[in-house]
């Protein structure tokens, strides 16, 4: 039954790319989150995320010649670079990487996948640069992410209900994910909401789907995620309203009172105690493997003896897993090839083997070298840098909170990348890509828009004739 839904929604979505990109474009948009539920064609490297992302750009063809820009040199540059080189470090793995160990979980196959993956949320991104040539563009694209916002906090909202207080994954397949998404959504609801106001109808939306968000995000249980949310919003309110931030940090100190009882016991799981913890990581307290971290958690959780705190297992294998890949980089700082992470884990660690990075900037690191890190922080730094921008310099209400929107909600995601692989994956930050994108353009629209009625003014014929005094009495 859901199948028939999806695909009837799929075909609807395609249909309003056939009218062209003002209508095509934001469908795609509101259904990327449930874009990984949607029924795949059997065809061989094409998903409905491929085949939603086609129909966007064939879109273009139907709206007339396109005046906007990929963003400018400033942003061309470091993105062009940065595909370069993990295009170079994708095609160095097919070339020479054979595994030693764990030969089989090798799959070129998926390796390509991810590659592919990439390439897509890249094309998201200059989706977002190029369809916009006008304010109204700008509006519906975005208006298109807030209906897809809207649309997948209310699924995780109803399957809190429906199937109790357990983990909710949304249309995004696990916790983790929806957790990400969640915390990125409420930042871009909380942040239009602070610019535009409660007492317009934009405004009241985006502080339902706020409060929603909120409730969405509690019970994904992702910890990580709920950090994310707090700097991020810690960041906005400072930035908007400080009244808002002191509610923030009230909010914070009376969690206990107002929190879920299964939040709660979420919350109370990350510590446990040196004798409690896992097997794998109590028989090797003390020794050279576990050492510094052992140091580090007494340092962090106020322990001085061998019985203190720890964190759970969860947060602990992280530890360890970028402990193993720090000096994975420091051996190969240009990288140890893409897709090989995995493989290469289990030389510098006894304690974790063929686990995945869990960050993505570690992750961009070991695999595909330094620079390719650099180059990725440097095109965020400036996207954040160009939302800033369009907040303090547009005038429009709605494009000035839709500046506030990328700039909060990308740090959300700059947090929640640094506990897993959220930057490429379509259905989570897809519509931040296409955000994004979006920013580069919103600038130069507003300064276009503001200079017509100016020209007209100067080029308007300036009459000689004497004017009847009836016409001056007003």
């Amino acid at each position: 039954m859901m199948d028939l839904l999806y695909i009837a929604l799929t075909a609807v979505v395609v249909g309003l790319c056939l009218k062209g990109p003002r209508w095509g474009v934001p469908a795609v948009a509101a259904i990327l989150p449930m874009s990984v539920r949607l029924p795949n064609p059997p065809i061989p490297l094409l998903n409905m995320q491929n085949l939603l992302l086609v129909a966007a750009m064939s879109s273009l063809a139907f709206g007339g010649k396109r005046e906007g820009r990929t963003g400018s040199v400033r942003f061309v540059i470091p993105l062009a670079l940065f595909i370069l080189v993990i295009t170079l470090s994708y095609i160095n793995t097919r070339l020479t990487f054979v595994p030693v160990r764990y030969f089989m979980q090798w799959n070129p196959y998926e390796l390509l996948l991810a590659y592919k993956t990439i390439l897509c949320c890249v094309l998201l991104y200059v989706l977002g640069c190029i369809v916009p040539r006008s304010v109204q563009d700008v509006k519906a694209v975005a208006t298109g992410i807030l209906a897809g916002i809207i649309a997948e906090i209310s699924f995780i909202c109803m399957e809190v209900f429906m199937r109790g207080p357990a983990r909710a994954n949304g249309h995004l397949q696990e916790s983790n994910n929806a957790g990400a998404w969640s915390s990125w959504a409420l930042m871009v609801c909380v942040a239009l909401f602070l610019v535009v106001g409660w007492r317009n109808r934009m405004g009241k939306i985006c502080l339902a789907t706020a409060g929603a968000s909120v409730f969405a995000l509690l019970f994904t249980m992702s910890r990580g995620n709920w950090m994310a949310a707090v700097v991020a919003g810690g960041v906005l309110t400072l930035v908007r309203d400080r009244r808002a931030l002191i509610l923030l940090v009230l909010g914070l100190f009376a969690a206990p009172f107002w929190v879920p009882q299964k939040v709660q016991s979420r919350i109370d799981e990350t510590f446990v105690s040196a004798e409690d913890q896992a097997w794998r990581f109590r028989i090797r307290e003390g020794t050279n493997a576990s050492e510094g971290i052992t140091s580090l958690q007494e340092k962090w959780l106020g322990s001085s003896d061998g019985t203190g705190r720890r964190l759970d297992g969860s947060s602990q294998i992280r530890l360890f897993v970028w402990q193993a890949g720090m000096q994975m980089i420091r051996d190969y700082p240009m990288g140890v090839g893409f897709g090989v992470f995995s493989f290469y884990l289990g030389q510098y660690s006894d304690i974790v083997k063929f686990k995945a990075a869990h960050n993505t900037y570690l992750l961009l690191a070991a695999e595909n070298g330094l620079v390719t890190l650099l180059l990725f922080l440097l095109l965020l730094g400036l996207l954040c840098w160009e939302s800033w921008m369009v907040y303090w310099t547009v005038r429009d209400p709605f494009l000035s909170g839709l500046g506030l929107a990328a700039f909060a909600s990308t740090i959300s995601m700059v947090v929640s990348a640094f506990f897993y692989n959220f930057w490429f994956m379509v259905e989570i930050n897809g519509q931040q890509w296409v955000l994004l994108g979006l920013m580069t353009q919103v600038r130069r629209i507003a300064a276009q828009t503001q200079e017509v009625p100016a020209a007209v003014a100067v080029q308007a014929p300036v009459s000689s004739e004497p004017v009847p005094l009836y016409k001056l009495v007003t």
